[in-house]
């Protein structure tokens, strides 16, 4: 299970809730359009995964969010691989809710929507356009994307704070 590193916090054993959140992690998907999945969404030769659905807390399937959170995104060889494992497991990929995912990552203090800001950071990081990451991320608006990722590097922002803080005493010592 995953740990924090000299913790006693982990995701409770969970292989699911492992392998969901990675898969957030590396897609950025919301949590309900990763439920919602199913096989018929994957293309395995082209790698790609197809978002046209999302579940709701009630077991109830919609369309998405907006119609622009209707989109193919290109996925790569571990999300694939995680998704593989799925396929026969029931009609969707994952059988489970966010309830219980959320309660396995309770610990950690983390929620599953925390990996689709930390995809838009990683991106971004990466040097991603942010047109894409927006269009990645079935955002209607560049300016919610760009909300995200203001809000995941302000604790950025506050740790390199620290960190120059930190260099500029070992400058003044020598």
């Amino acid at each position: 299970s995953a740990c924090l590193v000299g913790s006693e916090m982990c995701i409770r054993d969970s292989p699911v809730t492992k392998d969901f959140v990675t898969v957030q992690l590396l897609t950025g998907l919301r949590g309900g359009e990763l439920l919602a999945l199913t096989p018929d969404d994957i293309d395995i030769k082209n790698k790609t995964l197809r978002v046209n659905k999302t579940k709701h807390a009630s077991g109830v399937f919609t369309s998405p969010k907006t119609l622009s959170s209707i989109r193919t995104i290109e996925i790569d060889d571990i999300t694939l691989e995680i998704l593989m494992r799925y396929i026969n497991s029931s009609d969707t990929l994952f059988d489970t809710t966010i309830g219980t995912i959320n309660y396995n990552l309770k610990d950690l203090r983390l929620s599953t929507h925390m990996f689709r800001h930390t995809h838009v950071a990683l991106l971004v990081e990466a040097g991603v356009p942010i047109k894409v990451i927006s269009e990645r991320l079935g955002h209607s608006k560049i300016d919610t994307t760009l909300d995200i990722y203001t809000h995941v590097t302000k604790n950025m922002k506050l740790d390199l704070r620290k960190k120059l803080n930190n260099l500029c005493a070992d400058f003044a010592q020598k």
